[in-house]
């Protein structure tokens, strides 16, 4: 399941997936929401909340087909910054796994990305990107901390 809204006046995506999550829904996501034509902050920051979701499920295959059939998209959507929000080492180094695997068949990926486990941390990656003031900062982290507790409370199904 994967939500997807574009915070317009912090200039960023906010992406939130959970069980059950396929790649499939990430890149249907990408092209008809995210990519399709007049939508809006294209090339804008994106933060992908995975916490709720054990990327270390999904098979090393599954992530390079995936990674092909991205590879086809326009730069606009693929060469972004993002912040991966995720729980847990298996997730880290699944994300890690697809940004080598992007690199090493030389498909497009994101400039700059990081992976960590602490909003706050994320928060701060995008802010520097989009050029966030502190006051700024603190509105974006009081609108998603609540939101994420709210919205996929741990143990939901």
């Amino acid at each position: 399941m994967m939500e997807h809204e574009y915070l317009e006046e912090f200039g960023l995506h906010v992406v939130r997936a959970r069980d059950p999550f396929s790649l499939e829904q990430l890149f249907r996501l990408i092209v008809e929401d995210y990519g399709r034509e007049g939508a809006k902050g294209i090339s804008k920051p994106v933060l992908f909340d995975l916490r709720e979701v054990d990327l270390g499920q999904i098979p090393p295959e599954e992530i390079r087909r995936h990674l092909m059939k991205k590879s086809v998209l326009d730069k606009s959507v693929t060469h972004i910054v993002v912040a991966y929000l995720v729980d847990g080492l298996s997730s880290q180094v699944a994300v890690r796994m697809a940004s080598t695997f992007a690199e090493l068949t030389g498909l497009p990926g994101e400039d700059k990305s990081l992976v960590t486990e602490d909003l706050v941390t994320a928060i701060d990656f995008l802010a520097e990107t989009v050029g966030l003031s502190v006051a700024e900062v603190d509105l974006l982290e009081a609108r998603l901390a609540p939101k994420a507790i709210v919205m996929f409370p741990r143990g939901s199904a």
